[in-house]
């Protein structure tokens, strides 16, 4: 399956903006709960899954692997973001004297 070049770009682009978007979420830090954690999670799932112009409810509900396929990218991009949430948290922590 060939990708479209305009396409990867568009989505790089969006991933992007979704990041820049997302910048108050460093200062949500670590030592949230795993409730609050996986909410997040979803969150951002459903926004990278939107930005990249599908339905989220849609996409799930789907068996098909260009599905499959994007919805492992939307995890991958939100357990990315997560672990850099939880990094930059630490390391204001230790840069304020608190960890």
């Amino acid at each position: 399956m060939r990708r479209d070049p305009t396409l990867r770009a568009s989505l790089r682009a969006e991933a992007s903006e979704l990041s820049r978007s997302n910048r108050e979420l460093s200062e949500i830090g670590a030592g949230l709960d795993e409730e609050t954690q996986a909410e997040l999670e979803r969150r951002l799932i459903t926004e990278f899954l939107t930005a990249a112009g599908h339905d989220p409810a849609a996409l799930r509900a789907r068996t098909d692997p260009e599905a499959r396929d994007l919805l492992a990218r939307a995890s991958a991009y939100a357990a990315g973001r997560l672990t850099e949430v939880e990094s930059r948290s630490h390391y204001v922590k230790r840069l304020r004297g608190q960890e």
